[in-house]
């Protein structure tokens, strides 16, 4: 899914776009520590340059959102293997 979800990035659509970021935001509590970092906040960051201005303000809340934040901001991996919550 996250592949998928990161090929959209680059759609000429604000809306794909935008979408984009939010649903990142909704699926970060499940991406490991390494995926957030190589993966995730790498995009945010470059939607958030966007010329779009709904684009740059939900890459903006993706980041800001408590989950996505700690992991981007954290080196503990909150016990997440592969995409998936530890199971306790």
């Amino acid at each position: 899914m996250l592949s998928t979800v990161v090929g959209l990035a680059s759609d000429a659509v604000p809306n794909v776009k935008f979408n984009v970021a939010k649903t990142l935001m909704r699926i970060g509590q499940w991406l490991d520590q390494p995926t957030i970092q190589q993966q995730v906040k790498p995009l945010l960051e470059k939607l958030k340059q966007d010329t779009d201005s709904d684009v740059q303000y939900f890459a903006a809340e993706a980041m800001d959102s408590e989950y996505t934040t700690y992991l981007v901001h954290s080196s503990h991996n909150h016990g997440c293997l592969q995409g998936l919550p530890s199971s306790g």
